[in-house]
Parts: structure tokens; C-alpha cells; sequence
């Protein structure tokens, strides 16, 4: 098999590489430090990704390059840089990083403008974030909405599920953006613990009528995690039930459920506090 290669002319740009910067290199490349993307331009979100730049510019000392990141639907940058790249001996290379962490889910567009002192190439890519492992309950608002009846007063619910879907939407915004711990970046950790602990509650507890978090075990698991301990008698032919007990540092949090119709329903009988 022969292959006919185009040689490149006296100024190209090779499409950028997007690549995981918490990886290490597979190439000896100097600007290639991180493993590339396998998707290209759909980047996973709440991840340091570095955009490996390679122009080829014989005869050329320096080349400026412009880098612009916008949102698909904006025209201010959201990340902008201006730099030189020192051409070694007939290529230049860099990685940039942008702070990929900082942005939202949604469609964005990268692009760069390589200059020489006589000529100039541009670039314009699609770049898509993507929450490749998003809790499920977080891909419908409404189904999002419905859990949060457990942490909110009645009045705070029902203000929150009023209005346009728009309006419904900002305010789901809204709520969480006070409960981030780290404003800084776009990933609110505690949002998602909180669907995290609805898939699984859905998961194990949920049934055909009924979700899971809605149960007596889901509803303790959404608002407790994890049990610190599990004493399950499911199983005694008299008193079938399982106690939780979550460890606190100043007390005890001790929850038992009657199990029903063979182990498939739990039901809350008995909540009580110990002190240490």
C-alpha cells in the first residue's frame, strides 16, 4: 500500500489536539505532555484539558499565535491569549491551558489566528463539554425538581416548581449556586453528591410504582448517605427488619425498617437518638 502525501506549503496549521492534562505523555514531544482526547473536541467536563498548537512555518523565527475561546452564543471570549511561538527549526509548537474547569456544560467555539511577517492562517473549532457521567436524575429538570421537597419547606417548593419552564430552570440554578462549595469552578460538589445518593436511591429501593427516594430507606439514604453500620434481620421468621446507624460526633442516628413482602419494601418504624 502506497500513500501520497500533499507536502505542505510554505505555511500550515495542523488542527489542535485537545488533550487530558491529569495524564501523562505518550509522546516525547515537548508540548505533547497529556494523553489526547479520543472524542476530539467533545471534552469532559470539570477536566484540565491542555490544546496542543503545531504550526509549520519554514524560514520563519517566531509566529504569533491569538487564541479565543467564546461560548456558542456570545461574542466575548471567555478566555483569550496572545503569545510567540519560537519556530524550531521549520515547526513551532505549544499547549495551552485554558480553564476548562471554570465552564458550564454547553457548546463553545475555539479560535486561533497563527500570523507570520507575511501571512496568516485561521482556525475555528466546535468545542462541546460534555458531563459524560452526569447523575441521571440531572438530565430531566422536572425529575431534578422533585427530591428537593425533602431539604426545602413547603412555601421554598412550592416557589421553586412555579412558573415557565425558564423560570423554573433559573431558580433550580439559583437554589444550588448557594450550596456550591467551590464557586470557582462549574462542578458543585454538593449538587452532586445529592443526585448521586438519588440514582442510587432509585436504583435500590425504587419499584414500578413508586421512586426509590421516596421510600422510607431512600428517603433516610438521600438526606444521610451511607450508613456507618447495618444490622439486617431481614431475614427472622418473627420480627423481619434492619436497623441504620449513622455515627455522628456528638451522638448516634439509629433507624429501623420493618421489611415487607419478602425483603422487596422496607417501611420506617422506629428513629431514635443516642447519646455517647
Amino acid at each position: 500500500l502506497k500513500l501520497r502525501l500533499k507536502r505542505p506549503g510554505a505555511f500550515y496549521s495542523s488542527p489542535p489536539v485537545f488533550c487530558d492534562l491529569s495524564t501523562k505523555a505518550v509522546s516525547p514531544v515537548p508540548y505533547f505532555p497529556c494523553r489526547p482526547l479520543a472524542a476530539r473536541e467533545f471534552v469532559p467536563f470539570n477536566t484540565p484539558i491542555g490544546v496542543l498548537l503545531n504550526i509549520w512555518a519554514p524560514g520563519e523565527k517566531t509566529v504569533r499565535v491569538n487564541v479565543k475561546l467564546l461560548k456558542h452564543d456570545q461574542k466575548q471570549p471567555l478566555y483569550s491569549m496572545d503569545t510567540l511561538l519560537q519556530v524550531q527549526p521549520s515547526s513551532a509548537g505549544a499547549c495551552i491551558k485554558p480553564p476548562f474547569p471554570k465552564w458550564d456544560e454547553g457548546d463553545y467555539q475555539l479560535r486561533i489566528v497563527y500570523h507570520t511577517a507575511t501571512d496568516s492562517v485561521k482556525q475555528a473549532l466546535p468545542v462541546h463539554i460534555i458531563w459524560f457521567n452526569k447523575p441521571r436524575s440531572l438530565f430531566s429538570l422536572e425529575y431534578a425538581l422533585q427530591p428537593l421537597q425533602l431539604v426545602l419547606s413547603k412555601e421554598q417548593f412550592r416557589s421553586i416548581k412555579s412558573g415557565d419552564a425558564k423560570t423554573r430552570k433559573q431558580a433550580f440554578r439559583n437554589y444550588w449556586r448557594k450550596q456550591d462549595p467551590t464557586p470557582e469552578t462549574a462542578l458543585n460538589e454538593v449538587m452532586l453528591e445529592f443526585y448521586t445518593r438519588v440514582d442510587s436511591a432509585d436504583f435500590r429501593w425504587g419499584n414500578k410504582g413508586e421512586r426509590g427516594w421516596r421510600t422510607d430507606p431512600g428517603r433516610i439514604y438521600l438526606l444521610y448517605g451511607q450508613p456507618d453500620r447495618i444490622v439486617d434481620d431481614s431475614l427472622d421468621p418473627v420480627h423481619p427488619h434492619m436497623v441504620w446507624i449513622y455515627n455522628h460526633p456528638d451522638k448516634r442516628l439509629v433507624f429501623t425498617f420493618e421489611a415487607l413482602n419478602g425483603r422487596t419494601r422496607y417501611r420506617l418504624i422506629e428513629e431514635h437518638e443516642e447519646s455517647y
